[in-house]
């Protein structure tokens, strides 16, 4: 029984299910968009966007973070607080859709 239970947790990690693969892909956008987001910071001292869970539907991405959920320091050196949307597509990565406190970047 426990060679059994060896087998299938091996196989498992061998060959990855739909769900999981697909868990992978929204984990890949996911960085994305938070180092797109925290690259946007024109003077430096910004947070990481915290993890988000994906609202997107099929093939579709999509990650909202509440004003608050992270900063940026702006040119007078005090924090201030930000919101940000990122949409697009799992299957290429491709961002489509990008907002940082209501203000389209892409």
């Amino acid at each position: 029984m426990f060679i059994l239970f060896i087998g299938v947790a091996v196989y498992r990690n061998i060959v990855p299910s739909e769900s999981q693969i697909h868990d992978k892909q929204v984990g890949k956008v996911r960085l994305k968009c938070q180092t797109a987001i925290q690259s946007l910071a024109k003077f430096g001292g910004s947070d990481t966007p915290p993890y988000v869970a994906n609202v997107g539907n099929g093939d579709t991405f999509r990650f909202v973070w509440p004003r608050g959920s992270f900063e940026f320091t702006n040119g007078f050196g005090a924090r201030e607080k930000m919101s940000a949307t990122c949409a697009g597509v799992i299957s290429t990565g491709e961002i489509k859709t990008l907002t940082v406190n209501g203000k389209e970047i892409l």
